[in-house]
């Protein structure tokens, strides 16, 4: 497996380092990025998200039906979870060689908690 990384309507890609570099001052311990790279290393607040896992190629179409399969589940009426408007996301855990039916993908979305009743 490799590290997971998202990828960003904005043409940037997001690695996430293992946890032992997780937080401001464990940050500070991880590998610095090749001068030149183009690549920054970034504390990220922790959130709450709803995730659904998939095999095979994450196209963008199968990206985008499976993501109207987590919002539909969301949506339930016996869902207590409310998606966070523009924090969808496709992770995909694959090198190039993997095979379609081993290959690991998540769609993702921040959730906020809805009271309950």
């Amino acid at each position: 497996r490799t590290t997971p990384h998202e990828e960003k309507s904005d043409r940037r890609m997001e690695f996430v380092l293992p946890s032992e570099y997780w937080g401001s001052a464990n940050l500070e311990k991880a590998p610095l990025p090749l001068e030149g790279s183009g690549v920054t290393l970034q504390n990220r607040d922790a959130e709450d998200r709803a995730v659904l896992m998939f095999s095979g190629y994450a196209s963008s179409k199968e990206a985008r039906k499976r993501m109207k399969q987590l919002l539909t589940a969301l949506s339930s009426k016996k869902s207590r979870w409310k998606p966070v408007p523009n924090t969808e996301s496709l992770a995909q855990y694959n090198d190039p060689f993997t095979l379609p039916w081993r290959r690991l993908n998540e769609v993702s979305v921040c959730v906020s908690s809805t009271p309950s009743s």
